[in-house]
């Protein structure tokens, strides 16, 4: 079945129904048009980003997916080290919404090193940050896991 202009337009009458029912507000991240929900805009704008935040986000994560461009998310002499051939994403270490390193992990009998390869200096927080999310990668594998900078 074709989608005739005469469908595809009553499909988009429907839209401000749609918005009516979900109390949606027009919003804007990283300049691309969006919606939200009007019962989460006040949260929204109270937030506010830590920039000092460190997480180990694996291999494929959907926040490393489906974006026009990565500029914001990677700088662009380690792109090819977090966006492979082939369509292969690595697992990454992310500080403040901005990737700055790759890790891999390396099963070993009952333990598993965290190979982290960080894109600039390995400063002694970050180090520690690194350090409490291979603990918390730990309880979720059931399995000791330690970092390993190189």
């Amino acid at each position: 079945m074709a989608l005739t202009r005469t469908v595809s337009r009553r499909g988009f009458d429907f839209l401000p129904v749609l918005r009516e029912i979900w109390r949606a507000l027009p919003a804007a991240g990283d300049g691309a048009p969006g919606w939200i929900l009007e019962q989460d805009g006040a949260a929204l704008m109270r937030s506010e980003l830590d920039p000092e935040a460190v997480t180990l986000l694996g291999a494929f994560d959907s926040f490393l997916l489906a974006h026009a461009t990565k500029e914001h998310l990677v700088d662009a002499r380690y792109y090819k080290r977090v966006y492979r051939p082939q369509g292969w994403i690595s697992p990454v270490v992310l500080r403040g919404g901005a990737i700055i390193g790759v890790w891999f992990p390396e099963p070993a009998g009952k333990a598993t090193t965290i190979a982290v390869e960080l894109f600039g200096r390995a400063t002694p927080a970050i180090r520690r940050a690194i350090e409490r999310e291979a603990e918390q990668l730990s309880t979720f594998l059931g399995t000791t896991c330690s970092p390993r900078f190189r």
